[in-house]
């Protein structure tokens, strides 16, 4: 995830923030911040998250631009470690505190969807889409969001509605990446929309990125073979396993085809 998360512990007494310049900050709230950067891109998430909350201590609770930058690193920490429902109520107080940003939506859709909250992930997302429109950002599409609450609805079975978000976010000008386009077309191959699915993964292929290249002819193949295309899923799964290798479910697909 993305430097877009923010964290105040909020203690059992009275919630207070006071928003100053970064100026006269401390050598120990400097210190404690970069080592837990340092934690963190080593992805001791854990650690970080302690280095972050000893810094923010130091900061004796007044919060400005450091503070803020701190945050958001802690709140990356907490979102890698896992603690997604910890975000979410980061989110929270980002959005008591400075209002509903469309950027804090999308931050919380996307660490509901990371802990299975997908009706609370999916009125985010769309009160955050809905404020992009307003202010005429409507092709500012956060594609993180997007895919989040996409492979949400996936994991959950719920596969229509990930290709109706789906559907949605390309009809609405979002600019589509590799990525995303495979993600669609598995939708759709769950949805039973084979044809819609093939084209979906070629406009994906079309864009050459090769790290999602082998998902992509993969999802394909699948396509096809399901289509009742067997001689053509049978050339690209073997053209898959000459470039990427293969495994018991490859062979297992290519002796059934063989056969057909």
């Amino acid at each position: 995830m993305s430097r877009g998360i923010k964290r105040f512990l909020v203690g059992t007494g009275v919630f207070c923030i006071l928003l100053i310049s970064g100026c006269g900050r401390s050598q120990e709230e400097k210190q404690l911040r970069l080592a837990g950067i340092e934690q963190l891109d080593q992805g001791n998430y854990e650690e970080a998250i302690v280095s972050f909350e000893q810094a923010l201590k130091a900061a004796d609770g007044k919060v400005g631009n450091m503070e803020l930058d701190i945050l958001k690193y802690r709140g990356e920490a907490e979102y890698k470690s896992g603690d997604f429902l910890a975000a979410a109520h980061t989110y929270d107080v980002l959005i008591q505190v400075d209002g509903q940003l469309p950027e804090y939506l999308y931050g919380r859709s996307i660490c509901y969807a990371g802990a299975g909250q997908l009706e609370e992930a999916g009125a985010d997302y769309t009160q955050a889409r809905n404020m992009d429109v307003q202010m005429d950002r409507e092709v500012s599409w956060n594609m993180e969001a997007l895919l989040a609450l996409g492979k949400g609805y996936q994991a959950a079975g719920e596969n229509q509605k990930a290709a109706d978000l789906y559907d949605s976010a390309i009809a609405g000008g979002a600019i589509a990446s590799a990525e995303m386009y495979n993600v669609l077309g598995a939708a759709q191959i769950e949805a039973g929309m084979y044809d819609k699915a093939l084209q979906l993964l070629d406009q994906g292929i079309a864009l050459g990125d090769q790290a999602a290249m082998g998902d992509l002819m993969y999802n394909k193949a699948v396509a096809l073979e399901y289509s009742g295309e067997f001689s053509r899923a049978l050339d690209l799964f073997l053209q898959y396993k000459a470039s990427y290798g293969s495994d018991e479910k490859l062979e297992k697909e290519i002796a059934f085809l063989s056969t057909r």
